[in-house]
C-alpha cells in the first residue's frame, strides 16, 4: 500500500473544527483516530463514510436528491462502512443523547436479516471495542 497517497486522500485539516458539534465532531474525531491505524495497517479493513446526508441547498435543489435516490442512495445507511476479507460491518455514530431515526432502524433490521454487523457507537472507545470484536483492529 502506498501510505503517502493514502495519507493525502484521508488527511483532514484541523482548521475550522470549532464550527462542528455533536455527532459531526464525534465523526471527525473517529476518522482522525482511524487514519493512523489505517496507515500503520493496524486496522485491517477498508472503510469509508457514504456521505448519505440530505443536501438542502438551492444550488442542487430537490431534483438532485431524487437523482441520488434513483442512483441507489439508501436512507439510514450508517456513518461508517468497514469491509474486510469475508466480511463487512456498519457503525452508526451518535451523540450521548442521540437515537436512531426510523430509516436507520430499518437499515439496522435489514442488516440483522442478513447477519451483517450493525453497531451504534457514542465514543472512540466504543468504536475501538467494536473493531476489536470484529477482529479487524490488531
Amino acid at each position: 500500500m502506498d501510505n503517502i497517497d493514502l495519507y493525502h486522500n484521508l488527511h483532514i485539516p484541523r482548521a475550522n473544527l470549532y464550527k462542528y458539534k455533536g455527532e459531526k465532531l464525534l465523526h471527525i474525531e473517529i476518522v482522525q483516530r482511524l487514519l493512523p491505524l489505517t496507515l500503520d495497517e493496524k486496522l485491517q479493513a477498508l472503510w469509508f463514510h457514504p456521505a448519505n446526508e440530505a443536501i438542502k441547498s438551492k444550488e442542487h435543489g430537490i431534483g438532485f436528491n431524487i437523482m441520488l435516490k434513483m442512483m441507489g442512495k439508501i436512507p439510514g445507511v450508517p456513518d461508517l462502512v468497514f469491509m474486510w476479507k469475508n466480511g463487512a460491518g456498519f457503525i452508526e455514530l451518535k451523540s450521548a443523547k442521540g437515537k436512531l431515526s426510523e430509516s436507520q432502524e430499518f437499515f439496522q433490521r435489514w442488516c440483522k436479516n442478513y447477519d451483517i454487523p450493525f453497531e451504534i457507537a457514542k465514543s472512540w472507545e466504543e468504536v475501538e471495542n467494536i473493531l476489536r470484536k470484529w477482529n479487524v483492529l490488531v
